[in-house]
């Protein structure tokens, strides 16, 4: 990872953190705490693995055929070897945007 990304990614941490000090806890929540259990988890990770999946593949789709393809001019077999490696740049790059925001 870059320098510029690692300062990307901890500036976009760090302003979503800022939010916390004022976040403000049901007060049922506080009278009564939820219990921690292992069958919440495996709930949690029964619903959104597959979520973030189709989504990770949805945004693979998007950014290798549609998106990346119309800012280098073609698909990436058609490219020359610069383009390819433009067309890898823009990829990796949007790739780890959205990791960041998802």
């Amino acid at each position: 990872m870059s320098a510029l990304q690692l300062l990307l990614l901890n500036l976009l941490y760090d302003t979503l953190c800022l939010s916390l000090p004022w976040d403000n806890v049901d007060e049922d929540e506080c009278e009564k705490p939820l219990e921690w259990s292992g069958r919440n988890l495996g709930k949690f990770m029964r619903f959104f693995g597959p979520v973030s999946s189709l989504f990770d593949i949805i945004t693979f789709v998007f950014l290798y055929f549609v998106l990346c393809p119309a800012l280098c001019g073609g698909t990436y077999g058609t490219l020359t070897v610069e383009a390819q490696n433009q067309f890898a740049r823009i990829f990796q790059t949007e790739w780890f945007l959205e990791s960041l925001w998802t």
